[in-house]
């Protein structure tokens, strides 16, 4: 029964994908999230590889990824999140993991003062774990599909034990499986989750609606972890750690490379797929990175620093 139900899933959100080709035709502006760029410190980004820093001015601290709609880039923070490097503050916020942007609304994922999970739009708090409940938890991604449903992912910690959880609207799903979430991504209100499971070794988890899949590498081995999930028109990008392939694309590896390359995100701009990732370079001091990136299978060096992701803008 569970074999059929995976492949009525997998084939299922495939079949149902109707995205139009137009995003991944054009050409679009390229993001890179850094911390360490051009001049050696500090956080910041590439846009079409000139280097903006998100440090400078401010104590506070990145707490995860970047997000841009249109020409406006967010970061998020203690307290609320960066737009284009001004402060805004959110009532009862601790620590905002994730924002995105859309048709001129803001939304916020993150903790709350004193008690879980939370999210903002514009400003507005919008609990999702009660202020007295039996478990705790963490918003870490939020996405609003084009039918604006509302989706926010994360963990809950209950009676000793993780698991990923995810919120549609409100309501709150887990997965079966002991584990912890590491990126989200929506196709046609399918939601598909990456993490790494929970067990006596480091294994890369991947699910749909909370159904576990199954990844191999060309070695046919499971990936320790998985680093990153976009979906670009009609089909499903991820990337991991300690694998043998540079991404997969719908379930499939792409790309031979070393174990030694950590992959952090995909964009396809103008048909042509880009996947940021860091070269490991051991130090005595510990280790060290060069940023890589990769067009269409073909890598180059990027520059010193750390890639954290690859996004796209206007």
């Amino acid at each position: 029964m569970k074999f059929c139900k995976f492949i009525l899933i997998a084939c299922s959100f495939f079949a149902l994908a109707s995205c139009s080709k137009s995003e991944v035709e054009k050409e679009r502006d390229l993001y890179f999230d850094v911390d360490g760029g051009i001049f050696g410190g500090g956080h910041g980004y590439y846009k079409n590889y000139y280097w903006t820093s998100v440090s400078v001015g401010t104590t506070l601290p990145i707490t995860g990824s970047m997000f841009v709609d249109g020409n406006d880039v967010y970061y998020p923070t203690i307290g609320g999140y960066l737009k284009n490097g001004d402060l805004v503050q959110l009532p009862e916020a601790e620590v905002i993991s994730s924002v995105f942007a859309k048709n001129g609304e803001v939304y916020a994922a993150g903790s709350r003062e004193p008690y879980g999970a939370s999210y903002w739009k514009n400003g507005q708090l919008v609990k999702l774990e009660p202020d007295s409940s039996d478990y705790s938890a963490n918003a870490l991604k939020i996405i609003v599909s084009n039918d604006h449903n509302i989706y926010v992912g994360g963990e809950m910690r209950k009676a000793a034990k993780n698991r990923v959880v995810y919120w549609k609207n409100n309501i709150m799903y887990q997965v079966e499986e002991e584990s912890s979430f590491e990126d989200m991504a929506i196709l046609n209100n399918y939601v598909h989750i990456v993490g790494e499971l929970r067990n006596n070794f480091s294994e890369g988890a991947y699910w749909i609606n909370g159904i576990k899949m199954s990844l191999m590498g060309f070695d046919g081995k499971k990936p320790q972890s998985l680093t990153s999930i976009s979906v670009w028109g009609n089909d499903v990008y991820i990337t991991g750690r300690y694998a043998d392939a540079l991404y997969w694309k719908n379930g499939v590896p792409e790309s031979k490379i070393n174990k030694g390359i950590v992959p952090k995100g995909v964009v396809v701009n103008n048909r042509k797929v880009l996947v940021a990732a860091n070269m490991v370079l051991p130090q005595s001091s510990g280790p060290q990175y060069r940023m890589m990136l990769w067009t269409d299978g073909v890598p180059d060096t990027f520059g010193s620093g750390e890639f954290y992701g690859i996004y796209l803008g206007k």
